[in-house]
């Protein structure tokens, strides 16, 4: 039971790769707050929690809005009396397009939703964790973000954002005993659908383990890094991209 007595907060936990983080949490002693848009996959996860009689409680908020970030930390906050882990984790890919075709809708949309959102969360976080001198902030990047994804232009430097705000973070929280790390992963989750796919097979052929990870695979390395087990890390980039990043 890595994670017995802390509270967990993950965004984006009603599908994919948050889903399958939520759960793994769960079942190593942490309270834990399932965040999503959708109230339906918010309320299915916390009841697959409650039925192993984990502790568990839904929130279904925008969190790529100051309101929405507030409300989730808040909720864990009423619900639990603390929170010890947040994991930053919704994300969309939107568009698979030249950038010079992306619209500056499409490119705020993917920025806030998937940038914005890990900024909001974390200041929210960052209020609760610093009086408790303790704190765990994990970010879910890509490796998109590490060396560019064509067709995924706005996407890849949202990614890329997301590390540079960990490292930034990593500095400022430290000295209150708050790790913030970064997650890089290659995994199969619903948000890629709009990859065409030839492209996606001639992306998974490009991997050195010739597949893409299952979000069942992730977890683990996200309830390792948010234990204390990987307590003299921080601001530091875990990869799980099957190789691909070599």
């Amino acid at each position: 039971m890595e994670l017995e007595g802390k509270v967990a907060l993950v965004t984006g936990a009603g599908a994919g790769i948050g889903r399958a983080i939520v759960l793994a949490m769960a079942n190593e002693g942490a309270a834990v707050v399932v965040n999503d848009v959708v109230n339906e996959k918010a309320e299915q996860v916390t009841r697959e929690i409650l039925d192993k009689e984990g502790r568990a409680v839904a929130c279904v908020a925008d969190v790529a809005t100051s309101e929405g970030a507030e409300e989730v930390v808040q909720c864990a906050v009423k619900t639990f009396s603390r929170l010890d882990i947040l994991v930053n984790n919704v994300g969309i890919v939107h568009k698979y397009t030249w950038f010079w075709e992306f619209t500056e809708e499409d490119y705020d949309l993917i920025l806030k939703v998937n940038l914005k959102s890990a900024f909001l969360c974390s200041k929210a976080a960052a209020k609760v964790m610093i009086p408790q001198k303790y704190g765990r902030i994990i970010n879910i990047s890509s490796n998109a973000g590490r060396y560019g994804n064509p067709r995924l232009a706005a996407y890849s430097a949202a990614k890329a954002g997301i590390i540079a705000l960990t490292k930034s973070c990593a500095r400022e929280l430290g000295p209150y005993n708050i790790l913030v790390n970064v997650i890089t992963p290659v995994a199969a989750t619903p948000g890629l659908t709009p990859i065409p796919e030839e492209a996606h097979k001639q992306f998974v052929a490009s991997l050195v383990l010739g597949r893409e990870a299952q979000p069942e695979e992730v977890a683990p390395m996200v309830v390792f890094v948010a234990s204390d087990k990987a307590s003299y890390s921080t601001g530091q980039i875990f990869d799980a991209s099957g190789g691909r990043y070599m």
